[in-house]
């Protein structure tokens, strides 16, 4: 469980630290050229992360800031929600605990999408902005966020590179999951590549 929450942890506090970050970038330099890039990076411990060297964090979060929060809702009320990975997505980009977004587990979930997520809400209200995904989960595009899908609005992104997880011709499964890691490399260089190239309004990368 420890581990679960630290995880969770992680999560919560480098999502808060790039959003911070890119929300004091634009009050400091408002206009058309302002870009925004969420993050998450799961399975690592917020305390590793504190007590190693990370010199990228350090800098973004010298001209923003990093905290710990927590995703889940209080427990014994009707908004706990499990500290596991879709739930506690669902809650960072829609804003509500899970008696609302309605996930509770990973798989085999049903969201509610009348609460609408972050990228669906810039869709609608900006449509002339590029939204980008990069992520080593496809679910988080076409389950969490219900890209394409009637009930999800009918919104797309565009660009996505995911799937991934499912080429086990480039990336053979190796024991302990090992894979995992040479398919977060493959979307972090595209992320680089097509955020510097293409500039995306907002953009979404995820590794797992």
């Amino acid at each position: 469980m420890e581990s679960m929450l630290n995880r969770r942890l992680l999560t919560v506090a480098l999502a808060w630290l790039t959003l911070t970050v890119l929300n004091n970038t634009v009050q400091a330099q408002p206009g058309p050229g302002s870009k925004a890039v969420f993050v998450i990076v799961d399975g690592i411990p917020a305390d590793l992360v504190e007590r190693v060297p990370t010199p990228t964090i350090d800098a973004i979060a010298a001209v923003g800031g990093y905290g710990r929060a927590t995703v889940g809702g209080p427990i014994g009320e009707p908004g706990e929600t499990p500290t596991i990975s879709a739930p506690g997505y669902m809650s960072l980009i829609t804003g509500t605990w899970a008696n609302k977004h309605n996930v509770y587990k990973n798989y085999g979930i049903s969201p509610d999408y009348r609460y609408w997520n972050l990228f669906r809400l810039v869709r609608s209200e900006k449509p002339e902005l590029q939204l980008a995904i990069f992520s080593t989960w496809t679910d988080n595009r076409k389950i969490l966020l219900g890209e394409g899908l009637a009930e999800g609005g009918n919104w797309r992104f565009d660009m996505a590179v995911d799937g991934l997880e499912k080429d086990e011709v480039r990336f053979p499964r190796r024991p302990l999951d090992a894979h995992i890691a040479d398919i977060d490399n493959a979307v972090s260089r595209e992320a680089a590549r097509l955020i510097a190239s293409e500039g995306p309004d907002l953009s979404w990368v995820y590794l797992q």
